[in-house]
């Protein structure tokens, strides 16, 4: 039940009109036909409601009707004393909060309200106990926007924010029970000890979205808790996807050591499930594993044709493996590839240099492709892989003219034709004006830096020692760092 137009003018909020205190004390509002019970009679007993209205008593109830003639404002004039105002709002505000304090805040909390610090803000005392009723009557809106208050405040009143989330992981809404187990990092994170209990519980809820939640705030707690890395591991035999990739994440993320990651990142990645075998994927290429079991299983993976998957499994081939073994790999799984998973092959096979050699006829066939992402990562592959070969070329050089096609691309294209035509200064001072060029994020010049590393140009060294002022970013000082590395190393 919602405060009706009358009410919301009198800034009455809707949880008030349902208490039944307001209904048999108020008249919610008027109309030209309105039933009033005895105790609202009871007060108009003054007042000389025949002269607006036909007054009909049935039973315990009496109707008003509103006589020809009459206005609906005259009839309002005379019901006065049951019609709400702004002083009475006030009033029924203080007297629900007072009840409902009293329903919510169990003795623990209450005991804790007056252990409170007489330095912590009042605000902070009055918005906990209001979140907390809210869990116990609020709607849902205003369950999450409690929840939200109490992980804020989880750092000063840690045991009301675990209260919270515990009876807002009770609901029976999942419009609840999910922003609670979000939350439950937040507070973990600020409050170990009294969120410890809370959280294990959580790693076993019937609803997988909760149990992925879980897992964040098992990893917050494993921060100060090592001991807790078992119980996450344990989470990879959950018979979610989700839940597992979450958890695998979880162990990279809390320094889980990388010989027993390697083995839980290849049992995640032969289990079933997609997005748990992306999150092995990343998982594998972040700790930088190169052992034949690892390609092997990443090849594997690979055939299964999902294109998503695919294209995670080709990228981390290329960025992982060098030679024949991850060439062959790649080149096998280009037939039955999908448009994703397709492009991300060919950038593989082209990052692996003449490993790849072998690949070249089916890149050759790839510079005919109608979809131009394909067509476009064939020439850079091929450039990179046999740099003798010219029918790339005219391919790079359309791309680098188009006027649609965005600058990281132009600077791959650049780079490719240099690999083939390295006399071409035009387009070695194209990379060297992208690097030195501020762009959105740096993207552009991480590229070109990392390009003329690759062609190892020593005309660019000036150029990419500047990149190295602390006042650019990170992406872009490292890029420039290893171009740097590249050039000397030739």
């Amino acid at each position: 039940m919602i405060a009706n137009p009358y009410e919301a003018v009198c800034g009455i909020p809707s949880e008030y009109v349902t208490d039944r205190a307001w209904n048999g004390r108020f008249l919610r509002a008027v109309g030209e036909q309105i039933w009033l019970g005895h105790d609202l009679m009871k007060r108009l007993a003054s007042v000389d409601l025949d002269s607006v209205a036909e007054v009909e008593t049935l039973g315990a109830a009496t109707r008003l009707r509103l006589r020809e003639g009459r206005t609906l404002d005259d009839l309002e004039s005379l019901l006065a004393p049951i019609l709400p105002d702004s002083t009475d709002a006030a009033k029924a505000s203080e007297t629900y909060w007072a009840a409902r304090r009293a329903e919510a805040v169990t003795p623990a909390v209450r005991e804790r309200a007056v252990r409170t610090k007489p330095s912590e803000p009042r605000k902070v005392r009055k918005d906990v106990e209001r979140s907390l009723v809210a869990l116990h009557t609020g709607s849902d809106r205003s369950k999450v926007n409690a929840i939200t208050r109490l992980a804020s405040l989880a750092a000063v009143a840690p045991a009301e924010a675990v209260e919270g989330l515990r009876l807002a992981l009770a609901s029976t809404s999942r419009k609840v029970r999910i922003p609670a187990a979000q939350a439950l990092a937040t507070v973990a994170a600020h409050a170990p000890p009294e969120a410890r209990a809370l959280v294990l519980a959580t790693r076993a809820d019937p609803d997988w979205m909760i149990r992925a939640e879980s897992v964040a705030g098992l990893e917050a707690l494993a921060q100060k808790d090592r001991s807790l890395l078992p119980v996450i591991e344990e989470l990879l035999g959950d018979s979610s996807a989700e839940v597992r990739g979450t958890a695998l994440g979880a162990l990279q993320r809390s320094g889980l050591d990388r010989e027993a990651l390697e083995r839980h990142a290849l049992g995640v990645l032969g289990s079933r499930g997609n997005s748990a075998k992306l999150s092995a994927v990343s998982v594998l290429r972040r700790i930088g594993t190169r052992s034949p079991e690892v390609l092997a299983a990443m090849a594997t993976a690979l055939r299964a044709q999902d294109d998503q998957l695919g294209a995670g499994v080709a990228r981390a081939i290329g960025a992982l493996f060098p030679g024949v073994d991850a060439a062959a790999a790649l080149h096998a799984a280009l037939p039955a590839a999908g448009q994703r998973a397709r492009v991300a092959i060919l950038e593989a096979l082209g990052q692996l240099g003449s490993a790849a050699s072998a690949a070249v006829p089916d890149l050759l066939a790839a510079l005919e492709s109608s979809e131009v992402l394909a067509s476009f990562a064939a020439a850079v592959a091929l450039a990179r892989i046999d740099p003798a070969r010219r029918e790339p070329v005219p391919l790079l050089e359309r791309a680098l003219a188009d006027p649609r096609g965005s600058g990281r691309r132009s600077v791959e294209a650049a780079e490719a034709i240099l690999r083939i035509q390295p006399e071409r200064s035009d387009l070695i001072e194209l990379l060297v004006d992208a690097a030195r060029t501020p762009d959105d994020r740096a993207m552009v010049q991480v590229a070109a830096a990392r390009s003329l590393g690759a062609l190892g140009l020593r005309a660019a060294i000036p150029v990419l020692t500047g990149l190295l002022d602390e006042r650019n970013p990170e992406s872009l000082r490292s890029a420039a760092k290893a171009a740097l590395a590249a050039i000397e190393a030739r």
